[in-house]
């Protein structure tokens, strides 16, 4: 019988745990022409969109305004991105809706790449939760100024119950006396 000491066992183990790996089944390799080479001007494209929201969200309101004025009404797919951009870097919800709606239009054009309408839905997604979010808050208000104008009232009822019932007392009171006497 073979005797193998355990620093000899330790070897061959480990050898053996080393090798393992390349004796497991490999995957077919997918042939170059099968994999899809993205184009290079998407990613230029995709930049330069990228790039644009960079710059625009960096830009304080009288920038944006000024951008808007020279902009004027946008023609093609990339000004009506920028527009988009812009509407969306003012606080109101009128811009908002503009924004979203400039977006939902990039959005639709064919001419674009995948990346790039995906860019606008996510845009036109970010405005539509500022509206929703800014529809909610003035439904808030809303509500809480009922809300503060009922609890008025009530208020003003419970002060006149409280005097009608002071009134009760003191005419009970009265009358006790008058008994009394």
């Amino acid at each position: 019988m073979l005797q193998i000491d355990m620093s000899k066992k330790l070897a061959l183990l480990v050898l053996l745990l080393a090798m393992l790996p390349a004796c497991a089944i490999q995957p077919e390799a997918v042939p170059a022409e099968a994999a899809p080479c993205p184009d290079a001007s998407n990613y230029s494209e995709l930049q330069e969109w990228l790039a644009m929201e960079n710059r625009t969200s960096r830009l304080d309101t009288e920038q944006v305004v000024s951008e808007l004025i020279r902009l004027g009404r946008p023609e093609g797919s990339t000004e009506v991105y920028l527009f988009g951009l812009l509407n969306q870097q003012l606080g109101t919800p009128s811009n908002w809706r503009q924004a979203r709606n400039a977006f939902r239009q990039v959005k639709q054009d064919d001419q674009l790449t995948a990346e790039q309408r995906r860019i606008a839905a996510i845009l036109e997604g970010y405005n539509i939760s500022r509206l929703d979010s800014d529809k909610y808050r003035r439904d808030l208000i809303r509500d809480q100024k009922r809300l503060v104008s009922e609890l008025r009232t009530r208020e003003q009822e419970i002060e006149l119950l409280q005097q009608k019932i002071q009134a009760i007392t003191d005419l009970e009171a009265s009358m006790s006396t008058r008994k009394e006497q």
